[in-house]
């Protein structure tokens, strides 16, 4: 036999709709934030996984680079830095590049998803 105070604190499913306890809801789908738009479609594009690439460098660029950036081989750097960070990096490659050579692979609006602006002595 349970207690009347227990039985009168247990809740009652709603009539005509399902009843989910509160951690056993569905959850709605929310869209996902932080994703870029198809390439194909207008829209401003958000920070993606970006390449550089240097050829030559001097080994305080390159050492630079590792904070924003993972260096997976030599003179090849991955990351996903947001646009405003990105553009500072690419005047900072192309003023010390010196005779070197640099090329960054980013997201961008084009058929391919990307683009790659390059430094060339």
């Amino acid at each position: 036999m349970q207690c009347p105070l227990l039985r009168s604190l247990r809740r009652r499913p709603l009539q005509g709709r399902v009843h989910h306890p509160p951690r056993l809801r569905p959850r709605r789908a929310r869209p996902h934030l932080g994703t870029r738009p198809h390439p194909r479609r207008d829209g401003p594009v958000s920070a993606g996984t970006t390449v550089v690439v240097l050829i030559a460098a001097p080994a305080g660029l390159r050492g630079h680079l590792t904070r924003w950036f993972v260096e997976v081989a030599a003179g090849v750097y991955v990351g996903n830095p947001n646009p405003r960070i990105r553009e500072r990096l690419w005047n900072i490659l192309a003023e010390r590049i010196h005779d070197g050579q640099a090329v960054m692979i980013e997201p961008a609006t084009t058929e391919q998803g990307w683009s790659a602006p390059h430094r060339r002595p």
